[in-house]
């Protein structure tokens, strides 16, 4: 079984990242650190650099949150062999769901995906 459990803010040597990690069959495999951080956040995390592509039971990539905004991280991940992504988000679904959509849009009409997302 794989589970992403979401984003989190996770210290590093460097200061601070968001980062999704990945549990297959009960241990950490691997973390996708958030590449374009929001507004707010760039004061408070350092951003990601690279999108990694994950296997388990498929091949597949993580966009956290804002990063869906940029469909040149889905069709990099794409080029990189991912068949799924997944995003962890927080990008207000439930207080607005027109506004989590509209940020969808770009990734969902430049990208090869369809994106679930949590």
């Amino acid at each position: 079984m794989t589970i992403i459990p979401g984003a989190f803010y996770q210290k590093r040597k460097d200061g601070f990242a968001i980062s999704a990690p990945v549990i297959h069959d009960g241990q950490i495999i691997g973390v996708q650190e958030k590449i374009h951080p929001f507004d707010y956040e760039k004061s408070l995390i350092r951003a990601g650099t690279e999108a990694r592509v994950f296997k388990t039971g498929c091949r597949f990539g993580i966009v956290i949150c804002y990063d869906m905004v940029f469909p040149r991280v889905a069709n990099l991940l794409a080029r990189k062999g991912a068949r799924v992504l997944f995003s962890p988000a927080r990008i207000g679904a439930e207080s607005n769901p027109g506004t989590f959509m509209s940020r969808c849009v770009p990734l969902r009409t430049e990208s090869p995906f369809w994106l679930p997302m949590s």
